[in-house]
This record gives structure tokens, C-alpha cells and sequence, in this order.
């Protein structure tokens, strides 16, 4: 068994946990100060997830109501039949 349970997660998982283990650093007096920092690092990585989460949704809505302005029910109607 590897002493590194990161050894065992695909390439993709790698890069992911890099990425967000990067964005948690920002934060890194905070969650030191804390009793137990590696538990108060996932939570600060479930916060960047969170607030990138908010982002895309925002993003999407903007989208949408870019794409739906001024059309017709109906043709709003055969686009979602589509999708």
C-alpha cells in the first residue's frame, strides 16, 4: 500500500486536488491558527468550490438570458425539446 493515498487517485484527480489545495493558501494564517488546520483546509477548499460553483451559475444565467431575450415561447420551447 503506498504511504501516499494520492498515488493512488487517477492523473485528472491529481491536478484537481493541486488546484484546489492552491487556491486554499490564499487562507493558509487562518487554518494554521486553527486546533485542527487540515479540517479548516477542506472547508476553505469546499468555500473555493462553492464560490466557483456560484460563479458558473451566474455565468450560465447571464447566458440564458442573453439567448432567450426577445424570442418567442415557441422557439424557447423547440430549444429546450432539443436539449
Amino acid at each position: 500500500m503506498p504511504k501516499d493515498w494520492r498515488d493512488r487517485l487517477d492523473a485528472q484527480a491529481k491536478h484537481d486536488l493541486k488546484d484546489i489545495t492552491k487556491k486554499t493558501i490564499t487562507y493558509k494564517q487562518a487554518y494554521k491558527a486553527s486546533d485542527n488546520p487540515a479540517m479548516s483546509q477542506i472547508w476553505i477548499a469546499l468555500v473555493e468550490i462553492s464560490r466557483s460553483l456560484k460563479n458558473l451559475e451566474k455565468r450560465i444565467e447571464s447566458m440564458e438570458k442573453l439567448h432567450f431575450k426577445d424570442r418567442k415561447k415557441s422557439d424557447i420551447l423547440k430549444d429546450l425539446e432539443n436539449w
